[in-house]
């Protein structure tokens, strides 16, 4: 009878590793019916055999199905199959170093660290699996693989690092995001204004964080989750959407707030010109969750700006192109401020450059927003192991048979060679990339240099 709908809220893999008996009795405190779905049964080189491999996630209502699979335990050599061998990317990221080499060897597979794929990573712990090579593998081929170096420190955060996506990490918990945000030499601040009810975030997590380009020890607002909003909960709480009563006359505005049980407060340093908005009317108020008698605080409209043709200035459209050092020099020569907004590729401004803005007038100390190119967006191409690649009985016809699958590398070429061991006229004797034969099967850039090695004739 004490079990919440909190409690009920089953996050994904949480009891993998369970005995089966230690699951049953979960569910049942839970006052959930186990279920064990054999389809849901799979083999697993962590998990011992017999226990909890997967279960169902998400949020449940007392008395509901909660179903589970059991792990069959450690694939055998002789099990091992083609599609065993064929590994998802970011399958193994997060296993230490000593896990991933237990997976490979159990696959047949060979690890082996490429310290240039090692990264920085806010959540692989260090010296864990940060990278793996990724599509279909052969028994005994090598395994790639890079480690996680931890967190950045505060001397190796960068301004991309700064720039906060909406909603990046909306479903961490309070603590994960402060350290997040501690890594990042952000000020994690709550907001209770941004608390809001949610039927997918756990109650206590974030709902809600600031986005954007930010910078070192600036302040990183975040709201949390109230939970899933009872039927009764509209009796102790008001919720207001953003915006929702702008626009208003002052008068309007005071009367709803009192129908609301709320009390109308105007904040004039909220007060600000508005192109839209008649003066006097609501130009900004509160939102978020309210109780009664809480204050509503508002700003009024004061009308449009004035302009000023002494106090405004005209940005050119010709830096577009141009280093973002002589972009902001030019800008502060016209009084004016420059604000990143992020970045993004572009096939005809190169990398580093200037992408966009919008030129026209602007009054002295505004800020002028900007992007900047990152180049062209290079494609990628998926690469097989040789074995993989069908070849016919002559070195035109196999090299024909390959630029078909391989056409899209910008680098690729051909070697003929003379067979050593017998091999037929038109066979692929291997294949490098970037001189590496022995690559992983994957995408790789278009412009990675890939050399084909057919037998053109046989060995005297």
């Amino acid at each position: 009878s004490s079990t919440s709908a909190s409690d009920l809220y089953i996050t994904s893999g949480k009891y993998v590793g369970k005995t089966e008996s230690e699951f049953k009795t979960i569910a049942e405190n839970l006052t959930l019916k186990p279920n064990h779905k054999s389809e849901r049964d799979a083999y697993s080189d962590t998990v011992a055999k017999g226990s909890i491999v997967w279960h169902g996630s998400g949020q449940y209502e007392q008395n509901e199905t909660f179903n589970y699979g059991l792990s069959l335990g450690k694939k055998s050599s002789s099990t091992i199959t083609e599609d065993d061998l064929y590994i998802t990317a970011g399958k193994y990221v997060g296993k230490t170093e000593s896990e991933f080499k237990t997976i490979a060897e159990n696959l047949t597979l060979k690890p082996n660290h490429k310290s240039e794929r090692d990264a920085y990573s806010d959540t692989v712990a260090k010296g864990s699996i940060v990278w793996h090579g990724s599509g279909q593998y052969e028994q005994n081929e090598t395994f790639n693989y890079g480690l996680s170096l931890g967190k950045k420190s505060s001397s190796t955060v960068t301004e991309d690092d700064l720039y906060i996506t909406a909603g990046k990490y909306v479903g961490k918990t309070e603590s994960e995001f402060k350290t997040i945000a501690e890594n990042l030499t952000l000020k994690p601040n709550h907001k209770t204004i941004h608390d809001d009810y949610s039927d997918t975030v756990a109650k206590g997590n974030i709902v809600w964080h600031g986005s954007g380009q930010y910078e070192q020890n600036e302040t990183f607002n975040y709201g949390l989750s109230l939970g899933k909003k009872d039927s009764g909960s509209s009796s102790q709480t008001i919720l207001v959407s953003s915006g929702q009563y702008v626009g208003k006359t002052e008068s309007e505005f005071k009367n709803i707030a009192q129908t609301l049980g709320l009390s109308p407060t105007h904040l004039s340093e909220r007060d600000s010109y508005s192109d839209t908005i008649a003066k006097g009317s609501i130009v900004t108020h509160g939102y978020g969750t309210y109780t009664k008698n809480e204050a509503f605080n508002y700003g009024l409209s004061l009308g449009k700006k004035e302009s000023s043709s002494t106090n405004k200035v005209d940005v050119s459209s010709s830096y577009v192109g141009k280093s973002e050092s002589e972009f902001t020099s030019y800008l502060s020569g016209l009084g004016l401020k420059g604000s990143k907004l992020g970045s993004d590729y572009s096939s005809s401004i190169e990398a580093g450059k200037v992408l966009s803005y919008t030129s026209g007038k602007y009054d002295i100390g505004d800020t002028v927003s900007y992007t900047i190119s990152l180049g062209k967006k290079q494609s990628e191409v998926y690469i097989m192991r040789p074995q993989y690649y069908s070849a016919s009985d002559t070195f035109e016809g196999t090299k024909q048979t390959i630029l078909i699958s391989l056409g899209g590398f910008s680098n690729l070429s051909f070697e003929g060679v003379t067979s050593a061991n017998g091999e037929a006229v038109g066979q692929i004797i291997k294949i490098t990339v970037n001189g590496d034969e022995s690559y992983s099967a994957g995408n790789y850039a278009s412009d990675t240099p890939v050399v084909v090695y057919i037998v053109s004739k046989q060995g005297s």
